[in-house]
């Protein structure tokens, strides 16, 4: 049988994400056309990347200025930029709100509202024996309840981690977008096998992809909100000693909270157990409590060495969820892989046949 050919009707906000799809494949008759999606993801994801407010700014304008200006530039230089006036504009806006969330402008950080640190009166740590005056210093907080309103607060450009910090956020962001993008993907392919009714597809490609795709990247991402939402303790100034090193009890209560990398690296390699110490160096391993726990509340008013480290039934349980959602994911192997080419198969020679209509066709167009 010869498929009919495709006809995707486009206009000058669809023209630019039309002819990225079909540079990776051009969707065939009557099959979901992803532009719609990829109008929205690629210039976010654009400003994901090029998130910054005064780049983001100068070409949000510019995209504006060839939209607003369009009918006055046909016959001028800038006519062939005109194509893709709209998608220019897009790109610019969401650069210009990643930079907000970023706080950079130019590569600098802003003070748009009132910071939550005291600049001014910045403090050394650990407390100063050098008449010099050089060590390490930190910027006390104003209030334990304060939030700066929109984005990372200013006060992290002053920070020597500024870099470790924001790349932290932009990996973090870059991945739960890149897993929502990718889940959008088979999505679209399961409605496809619905509307086709190839229901092979939809159990053995579709289903068990998604079920391998969210079992270990989606949990991986709903760890990542577990640790963004992971209550902090900023109240406990108490300076304790756990591996030899002065720091503040409320500091290294926060430090307990879940390391993503080492669940999915455990996951694998240890069979979802629990570290007992740190990898190399013989020593007692700062543990994580689980995120979905009220071990941390139960922390408030007790001495340190009275909660830490957290018992095991306080942590097992996002190490136990690991362990079976990567036992899942290891079941779907074989399932898209094995039982589609060997259940599934087409009778007799699938090409032989169309080979033959297609010359039946050329005989009756002769006669």
């Amino acid at each position: 049988m010869i498929e009919p050919p495709t006809f995707n009707k486009i206009t000058d906000l669809t023209w630019v994400s039309q002819m990225i799809v079909d540079t990776y494949g051009i969707p065939s008759y009557q099959e979901a056309n992803p532009t719609p999606v990829s109008i929205v993801t690629f210039p976010f994801m654009f400003g994901m990347m090029f998130g910054d407010m005064g780049h983001g700014s100068i070409l949000a304008f510019f995209g504006l200025f060839l939209v607003m200006a369009a009918p006055q530039l046909q016959k001028t230089a800038l006519k062939d930029l005109l194509k893709v006036r709209y998608f220019l504009l897009l790109m610019g806006c969401s650069s210009l709100y990643c930079g907000f969330m970023y706080n950079e402008f130019f590569a600098m950080p802003t003070q748009i509202f009132s910071s939550c640190y005291e600049v001014e009166d910045k403090k050394m740590w650990p407390p100063a024996t050098d008449p010099t005056g050089k060590g390490n210093y930190y910027y006390p907080r104003k209030d334990f309840g304060c939030n700066y309103p929109l984005g990372v607060d200013p006060v992290w450009g002053l920070a020597t981690t500024k870099l470790t910090f924001s790349n932290g956020i932009k990996m973090k962001l870059s991945v739960i977008m890149g897993i929502v993008h990718m889940t959008i993907g088979v999505i679209i392919k399961g409605t496809n096998a619905i509307f086709r009714k190839d229901y092979p597809t939809l159990i053995f490609e579709v289903i068990t992809g998604l079920v391998m795709l969210l079992g270990l990247f989606g949990w991986m991402d709903l760890l990542i909100y577990g640790k963004w939402f992971f209550p902090l303790d900023f109240s406990s100034r108490n300076i304790t000693q756990v591996t030899g090193v002065s720091e503040y009890e409320g500091d290294l209560v926060n430090r307990l909270t879940p390391s993503v990398i080492n669940i999915m690296i455990t996951s694998v390699f240890s069979g979802g157990s629990v570290p007992t110490q740190a990898q190399g160096t013989g020593k007692p391993y700062l543990a994580q409590y689980a995120f979905l726990v009220s071990g941390v509340a139960d922390m408030k008013g007790k001495p340190f060495n009275e909660v830490y480290p957290p018992s095991v039934d306080q942590q097992n349980s996002m190490y136990n969820i690991s362990m079976v959602l990567l036992v899942f994911a290891i079941i779907c192997v074989p399932l898209m892989l094995l039982v589609k080419p060997l259940c599934c198969r087409p009778k007799g020679d699938h090409h032989a046949n169309e080979e033959i209509e297609f010359a039946n066709i050329q005989v009756a167009e002769a006669d």
